[in-house]
């Protein structure tokens, strides 16, 4: 990912596992000994959760009388748990208008019992992030219509009018570039209607089976393989120079009708091209066509400008979460508007920078 998880604690301030409360999700209501429904608010803070325990704790034994009311966090578990000794006592958690509740885990009412366990794990300020963190790297790359970060890459690139524009730039070797193609291996099937399709990693025939890339090294492995499926289809290698060649070659293609069909493969490295390295674009000799190429692309060192582009965004997303607002566009208090930007303006105008023209 484009920023580390640490990184994005420490731009969002976020150091240890905690639990922010607001003023509009500070509020818990409880039942004690299947009484009135009482509420106990909370002071809008950012805590840890054995501190927020300790907090429930102390305005309960308040609002309900009772010093032997426990609240306490379990680290193994990440649930809270609220129990009293008092006998014959017992409390229930509500969770209408428990602004709070979500918090520390409970989103229904509880039963009625002397101790009551939380009904899931806390949304805590780590996990919370590390999701924003995901989804602020897979919309930026959406938006950029890039792979920026470096990788392996191969496959087949269409190009046109003497052009081809690579998704992962800027490019930092090519290993292999052809424009070359040719049938490696004929398949004839004259007593059934059969099809085969390979996805990169399993060739794949309509009537069930199927060979692993992984279980083949050469083109004539699969040769021999495939005539070993004894579906009445046969498979011969169309040149002996090809036999030695790696099964990596063989393209990916749909389903294709068996009976007079070729297996292709890219054959010999040639084609004149020229790269522009740092915009991923190829100049090719030849006008249109598919070439089939291997190439390391993308940031080694991710750029300062996009990382802080990442961080913005997940911050802004962090903090719409701590004033609770995910779903609002804007929001007033007193005579002053508060807009919620769905990218921030910096952040754009930077992304803006690293699109890849279409």
């Amino acid at each position: 990912m484009l920023v580390s998880l640490a990184e994005v604690k420490s731009y969002c301030k976020v150091d240890n596992l905690g639990i922010f409360i607001s003023d509009i999700t500070n509020t818990l209501n409880f039942k004690y000994d299947a009484g009135d429904t009482t509420s106990i608010t909370l002071t809008a803070n950012r805590y840890l959760p054995v501190t927020l325990a300790a907090a429930i704790q102390a305005l309960m034994r308040i609002a309900f009388s009772d010093a032997t009311i426990t609240v306490a966090w379990s680290g193994t578990t990440y649930k809270f748990t609220i129990a009293v000794t008092t006998v014959s006592a017992t409390l229930q958690y509500i969770n209408a208008d428990s602004t709070a509740g979500i918090f520390i885990g409970f989103s229904e009412n509880s039963s009625a019992s002397a101790s009551i366990v939380s009904d899931s794990v806390i949304i805590d300020d780590t996990t919370l992030l590390d999701n924003f963190r995901s989804q602020a790297d897979s919309f930026i790359k959406n938006y950029t219509r890039r792979e920026l970060e470096a990788d392996d890459y191969s496959g087949l690139y269409s190009f046109d009018n003497y052009l081809l524009s690579l998704p992962a730039f800027p490019i930092n070797s090519i290993t292999t570039f052809t424009t070359n193609f040719v049938g490696a291996i004929g398949l004839e099937n004259t007593s059934n209607f059969v099809t085969i399709k390979y996805d990169g990693t399993t060739f794949t025939f309509s009537d069930g089976n199927t060979i692993l890339k992984s279980a083949v090294t050469l083109i004539s492995d699969l040769v021999t393989a495939i005539n070993a499926l004894a579906n009445g289809t046969t498979a011969t290698c169309s040149n002996d120079d090809y036999n030695a060649l790696s099964v990596d070659r063989v393209l990916e293609f749909n389903p294709k009708t068996v009976h007079g069909f070729y297996i292709q493969i890219y054959s010999y490295h040639i084609g004149a091209y020229d790269a522009v390295e740092s915009s991923g674009v190829i100049y090719l000799s030849q006008r249109t066509g598919y070439a089939y190429i291997s190439y390391n692309g993308g940031y080694t060192t991710v750029p300062d400008t996009l990382k802080h582009c990442a961080l913005m965004i997940i911050k802004s997303m962090y903090d719409r979460w701590i004033e609770n607002a995910e779903d609002q566009e804007k929001y007033r208090l007193n005579d002053m508007y508060k807009f919620y930007e769905a990218i921030p303006d910096k952040a754009k105008f930077t992304l803006d920078s690293y699109k890849r023209m279409l």
